[in-house]
């Protein structure tokens, strides 16, 4: 895949009439939202989650997998930033499987997700919890930093009143006034923590189905921007669910409509190269707001937020025809 490729509109039958922004036409169900007939389903849909919440550890071991593949192919360029991204992710496996949030650690972020509002930075600095958490990672990356960065970040993680208010910028969206040296890693170790908060909410059948919100453009669960769309492979074949950037949570979203403004007369498909590629673009023509399509039902080895970070060409040709980016990508914060 070249980054100077110009992005191609995809131009199957289905979605071309899509394409047409000058058609007040209701636009026709993508491909996937028509029923798929049993013998070419994987395993059949028999109905649809509002809500999912994955499997931590498989999603960080596909995350660990995608962002080593992304390292060897980059090689010398971009190579070293996307192996501290995987020893991130590496961390934050460990941390699940030998130090997982104890029960009142759970309580407290059982509060937290079940408000309307994020804690406040008083309330994060009233929580050792992921304090802790943040240290340990900051002492397993020293060796992958340089000493003045180590330095730097080590003594934020001492000031407690200045490192919960920089976790409060993080979890409100306001990363442009976030530290740009501990945005990433400080996102790592909240995200680890919310993630093991909503499984424990969305342990339930019945839980998952309260929380479902059948429009969201923010995470129902916690309240966060998505980081893309994806295209379910197997018993969910075609379905489109959106991933949370901060507790990995997905939520279930018609494909012929945006994400964002909920229409469908104006939405456009775009690739670098491919026809079918495994990650597409959305375009809305009415909001002029873009999502990444995770086309897993095309290759399912892939992983969201690696391969929403592996096509970023793709997003800076679509932005310089005016489209805004929805969603966020925690290794590449809009700092």
């Amino acid at each position: 895949m070249e980054n100077s490729s110009p992005p191609v509109p995809c131009s199957t039958p289905d979605r071309g009439a899509l394409m047409t922004a000058s058609s007040n036409r209701p636009a026709p169900p993508l491909p996937s939202d028509v029923p798929v007939p049993p013998e070419e389903r994987t395993g059949g849909i028999v109905s649809i989650d509002p809500v999912l919440s994955p499997d931590l550890k498989a999603l960080y071991e596909r995350r660990i997998t995608r962002l080593t593949a992304l390292e060897e192919k980059a090689g010398e360029d971009g190579g070293n930033y996307l192996a501290f991204l995987r020893h991130l992710v590496e961390l934050q496996t460990r941390q699940l499987e030998q130090a997982p949030l104890s029960p009142q650690d759970m309580a407290t972020m059982a509060v937290w997700l079940n408000s309307t509002v994020m804690p406040s930075a008083e309330a994060l600095a009233e929580a050792p919890f992921w304090q802790e958490i943040f240290r340990t990672f900051i002492a397993e990356l020293a060796s992958a930093l340089p000493a003045p960065q180590t330095e730097a970040l080590q003594q934020t993680s001492r000031d407690i009143p200045e490192l919960a208010r920089q976790a409060h910028l993080l979890l409100t969206g306001n990363f442009s006034e976030a530290n740009q040296l501990l945005a990433v890693p400080l996102f790592a170790v909240l995200s680890l923590c919310w993630a093991q908060g909503a499984s424990m909410l969305l342990a339930t059948e019945e839980a998952r189905k309260a929380r479902a919100e059948p429009e969201a453009v923010n995470c129902p669960c916690c309240g966060a921007l998505a980081v893309a769309s994806l295209v379910m492979t197997g018993g969910r074949e075609g379905l489109r669910y959106q991933e949370c950037s901060l507790c990995e949570t997905r939520w279930h979203r018609v494909r012929s409509l945006c994400t964002v403004c909920g229409e469908s007369g104006k939405l456009n498909y775009w690739s670098l190269d491919e026809q079918k590629a495994p990650v597409e673009v959305e375009t809305c023509g009415d909001c002029l707001s873009y999502v990444k399509l995770i086309r897993l039902d095309r290759d399912p080895q892939q992983e969201g937020v690696a391969d929403d970070l592996g096509t970023f060409p793709l997003d800076g040709l679509i932005v310089e025809k005016s489209f805004t980016r929805s969603t966020i990508n925690p290794f590449a914060l809009p700092l």
